[in-house]
């Protein structure tokens, strides 16, 4: 008998790239004698509230804390990945104390202080002397985003008082910008403790390298050192998989920008031929009933 289980992903992923990863889940835990029900983050309640029962497991393709919580805390669901490394990877502070708590190797980062409802450039001058060990040019990331749409390359202090000017009400980090790996990073999928694929993403018309804005992806052979630390940073924000950037630095240092628990696969796959989205599902279906163990001991 097969095992039904609930696949989340957001209301916003009503278009066909977004409805393409569905179906790829879809599709490989079919192969592991899975049935995963899809439904948006709008309609969890109130169809769990009818069917309490009916799903062995979730796997939440999203980043809705309120609902990643309420089917862990209130219906007992076991769920990949778990709210507290979906929370930890949604927010870039987070990520970046994880990080540290765990001796993880990333650029010097400056998590510039919440301030409500009002721009942080009204203290500019406490915000500039929190970044006094930074140089221009650096880098400017809102603490919540994705596909590298909030994140910018500032320059001077005229353009990071206007960049402030525009979105300093959003909770913001300043971080070290590795000129050295200007346009270019890799990514590692990790599921479980086993990284699955590596890719180079390059863009020769922006520092971003990410895919969405104009990166391309080449399948890439890691070291065991690179492997490692690929697993550690996925360990450190308590992930079952995730997607994990990293660049080199100018001495070929490896440092790990960030995690991400909600990384599409299929471009992976295209660029490597190697079936991702498989591997998540046969982790999730030998491991829902199972005690996970995937965090490291802190320093």
């Amino acid at each position: 008998m097969a095992i039904q289980a609930l696949l989340v992903y957001n209301i916003t992923q009503h278009n066909d790239k977004g409805q393409a990863q569905i179906s790829a889940f879809v599709e490989a835990f079919k192969k592991f004698n899975v049935n995963l029900m899809a439904l948006p983050n709008s309609q969890i309640v109130d169809y769990t509230d009818q069917h309490p029962n009916a799903f062995s497991f979730a796997v939440f393709w999203d980043k809705d804390i309120h609902i990643s919580t309420y089917l862990e805390e209130e219906l007992h669901m076991p769920v990949f990945n778990s709210k507290e490394s979906i929370m930890t990877c949604d927010d870039k502070a987070l990520t970046y104390l994880a990080f540290r708590n765990y001796s993880i190797p990333t650029p010097k980062t400056i998590i510039l202080p919440y301030t409500f409802d009002i721009n942080v450039l009204n203290y500019y001058d406490e915000v500039k002397t929190m970044i006094a060990k930074l140089t221009y040019p650096f880098i400017v990331k809102e603490r919540f985003g994705s596909y590298g749409e909030q994140v910018y390359l500032v320059h001077s202090e005229e353009e990071f008082k206007a960049l402030l000017s525009k979105v300093g009400k959003k909770p913001l980090l300043v971080q070290e910008y590795i000129a050295e790996a200007t346009g270019r990073d890799y990514r590692v999928n990790v599921v479980g403790h086993e990284v699955i694929t590596a890719v180079e993403r390059y863009n020769p018309n922006d520092f971003r390298s990410n895919v969405n804005q104009g990166g391309t992806m080449t399948e890439v052979k890691l070291s065991p050192k690179l492997k490692k630390l690929a697993v550690d940073a996925v360990r450190a924000v308590g992930a079952d998989f995730a997607g994990v950037d990293i660049v080199l630095d100018k001495d070929k240092k490896p440092l790990v920008l960030e995690v991400n628990t909600n990384a599409r696969t299929l471009s992976v796959e295209k660029a490597t031929g190697i079936y991702l989205t498989w591997y998540i599902a046969r982790y999730v279906r030998h491991h829902f009933l199972r005690p996970r163990k995937i965090g490291l001991i802190a320093r």
